[in-house]
């Protein structure tokens, strides 16, 4: 039951490349993947212009990452450079 209630909550990501428009939206976030010592981007919209969709979809694409514990900042474990 726990199970089933769990998978309402399951929201399906949209694929990235099938995402029209907001380019500009989609190469800041394309760049920030290629070097993350730009350092992130601010998305700002009104509601519908897919914000969340595009996050999802590129957040999708990411590896899993390991963090330090209890770390609001989510820095690299172990590249000083990228924490800085």
């Amino acid at each position: 039951m726990v199970e089933q209630n769990l998978q309402k909550f399951n929201t399906p990501v949209f694929p990235f490349t099938a995402i029209v428009g907001q380019e500009e939206m989609k190469l800041a976030l394309q760049l920030n993947v290629i070097d993350p010592k730009i350092g992130g981007v601010m998305i700002m919209g009104d509601r519908g212009t897919g914000k969340s969709t595009t996050i999802r979809a590129i957040a999708d694409l990411l590896p899993e990452i390991e963090v330090v514990k209890d770390d609001p900042f989510n820095s690299h474990k172990s590249d000083l450079d990228l924490m800085g």
